[in-house]
């Protein structure tokens, strides 16, 4: 009996040991990731009485969804170095430098753009940049004209507004 038993967890123990106790791979940032402009968007949440009563700006941020991509778009390379150095490459070729802290699949990227930090999370496949509200108001601040909704009525209408912009290692 003792040596059925024997055979028998030695024919499982390879099993055993790949089993669920394994715990998942690493996230490797390092290198260079590219954008990928066909996965670069916004979500935005509005308070529906408010949007009531300014029809138009609710309008205005359906029209300009595009508009609000844009300048995520035009930071076009992240590299990741070893030692938690991390510099973009912006559409006009200028570059910024900064530093990274990873914590499992989610990191924080601290420059002088992002001084409260740009949070980002990978499968080690793809890595997504979140802007924050804050980040994503200034956006749609700087595209206004005096014609569209003043900036007061955005401000008291959207709740939150994000906006996330995709990176991978090949070049799109």
């Amino acid at each position: 009996m003792r040596t059925k038993l024997l055979y028998f967890l030695l024919l499982i123990a390879p099993f055993i040991s790949t089993s669920c106790n394994k715990e998942d791979d690493p996230i490797i940032l390092t290198g260079n990731w590219y954008i990928d402009e066909d996965y670069v968007y916004t979500g935005i949440r509005y308070d529906p009485n408010v949007g009531q009563t300014y029809p138009a700006a609710v309008q205005y941020l359906r029209d300009h969804e595009d508009d609000f991509c844009e300048p995520l778009k035009e930071l076009t390379k992240i590299t990741f170095s070893g030692t938690n150095q991390v510099t973009f490459q912006y559409t006009d070729s200028s570059t910024e430098t900064g530093t990274y802290v990873q914590d499992g699949m989610y990191f924080v990227i601290t420059c002088d753009a992002y001084p409260l930090g740009l949070t980002g999370g990978s499968d080690g496949k793809i890595i997504e940049l979140y802007y924050p509200t804050e980040y994503m108001i200034d956006v749609l601040k700087n595209i206004l004209t005096p014609t569209d909704p003043s900036e007061t009525v955005f401000e008291s209408l959207i709740q939150t507004f994000v906006g996330v912009a995709t990176y991978r290692t090949v070049y799109y």
